[in-house]
């Protein structure tokens, strides 16, 4: 019998190897369902704006800490 070994690439081992220029296209579905109720508690519209947001953003460090403070606002913890 023959076994194939598939590697199962995470999403951070993805984003080392080549930039992202669309994060919107970047994240799988199962991602983004996670994404929307762990982080956004079920608000498609503000994940939406989020990804926008970042995509418009031209240097990580910068869109890092602007989502970082959006979402505290939003959830309350800021």
């Amino acid at each position: 019998m023959i076994v194939l070994k598939t590697e199962s690439k995470e999403l951070g081992s993805i984003l080392k190897e080549s930039p992202v220029k669309d994060l919107k296209k970047a994240i799988g579905i199962n991602d983004r369902f996670v994404f929307i109720e762990e982080l956004f508690r079920g608000d498609e519209i503000m994940y939406e704006r989020s990804i926008k947001t970042i995509n418009s953003i031209q240097h990580f460090s910068r869109s890092r800490i602007l989502d970082t403070k959006r979402i505290e606002n939003k959830v309350g913890l800021g």
